[in-house]
């Protein structure tokens, strides 16, 4: 089955949140908050009316070629809007909230289809029709899980975030949803917090954009998960393994040798040859050393590699030489 053009999958999914935004509409009267600083189902209607009438405007400066709206901060924006509604009647603000559906669907449907892959005006980053999803059915899922979630009802808020994400598929279709939309899905399985959920679709969102592990490691919505180590190596990788040390083994063969005099056995030496210590301790470290650093940090006695070098060239008086030097070595009195 073919996909449908992108302005007709667009409208649908205008037409999919006007639909399950009609519950939240039901919903609304004119009692006050239950709590200081919490909103009522009509304060959520009208917030996203207000963001709605946002989408139009940047459709509608698209379209004309004229600047969007200036830019303002989101929370200053939102304080206005909150201002604008709060005295007003939820069944004005039902009514509105219709209205600007009617408005965004009759801007979609004014222009050509190339105006929606237009740069977005104030996001030139973006395409245009990405304004509509964004405040549109994601942002109603956003606020309708809010709700839920106030209610104590974590499967409800979860098939709104599910919901709107099947819209976000079909919207891609027929390529996988934009990374981003896989991100803020696992950010709300991150606030619940459900981490066995959260973890694979940030791995997802990561592979396909790497960049969003940047504002992953600032996004407070993960910070229910912040310590675990999962999410520390999805977004810095995990801790690197310690250096490995080339000399480890040379440096333990040092610090064992400290358990061992070796003086005995040049004192023993000496007695026997009749060469005082310090030559023999001087004689022993040039032998070494004129082997080169390699074989200063061999394991293996350099005597034990004379005597076979000696007795592969069958060099018995060598042989009887290098066995003489050890037994003294050792003190043996034979």
């Amino acid at each position: 089955m073919p996909t449908p053009p992108l302005r007709e999958r667009v409208l649908q999914a205008v037409a999919a949140s006007r639909d399950r935004e009609a519950a939240l509409a039901a919903a609304c009267d004119d009692r006050p908050p239950a709590a200081a600083g919490t909103w009522t189902a009509k304060d959520h209607l009208a917030h996203l009316a207000s963001w709605r009438d946002h989408a139009t405007a940047v459709l509608r400066a698209s379209r004309s070629g004229t600047p969007g709206p200036p830019h303002e901060d989101t929370d200053k924006a939102n304080a206005r809007h909150y201002a604008a509604h709060s005295d007003r009647t939820a069944a004005a603000i039902v009514e509105e909230a219709l209205a600007t559906y009617a408005e965004l669907e009759g801007e979609l449907a004014a222009g050509p289809e190339a105006v929606l892959l237009q740069p977005r005006p104030g996001r030139p980053d973006l395409a245009t029709w990405t304004v509509v999803v964004a405040n549109g059915h994601q942002h109603l899922a956003e606020h309708l899980s809010q709700l839920d979630l106030e209610r104590g009802d974590e499967a409800a808020a979860e098939a709104a975030q599910l919901w709107a994400f099947a819209i976000d598929q079909a919207l891609a279709a027929p390529e996988p949803p934009a990374a981003s939309n896989v991100y803020n899905l696992a950010c709300f399985y991150a606030r619940i917090p459900r981490p066995a959920a959260a973890i694979p679709l940030l791995r997802e969102a990561f592979g396909s954009d790497p960049a969003l592990r940047a504002w992953a490691a600032k996004d407070s919505d993960l910070d229910p998960i912040r310590e675990l180590d999962e999410l520390r190596d999805l977004i810095t990788g995990p801790p690197a393994p310690p250096a490995v040390d080339p000399l480890a083994g040379f440096r333990a063969a040092v610090a064992a040798s400290r358990a061992a005099d070796p003086m005995t056995t040049f004192a023993n030496l000496s007695r026997e040859t009749g060469i005082p210590v310090d030559d023999l301790v001087h004689h022993a470290l040039h032998r070494w050393a004129a082997a080169g650093a390699e074989a200063l940090m061999a394991l293996d006695p350099m005597a034990l590699r004379d005597l076979v070098e000696a007795r592969r060239r069958q060099d018995w008086v060598k042989v009887a030489g290098i066995i003489d030097w050890l037994e003294a070595g050792n003190g043996s009195t034979g």
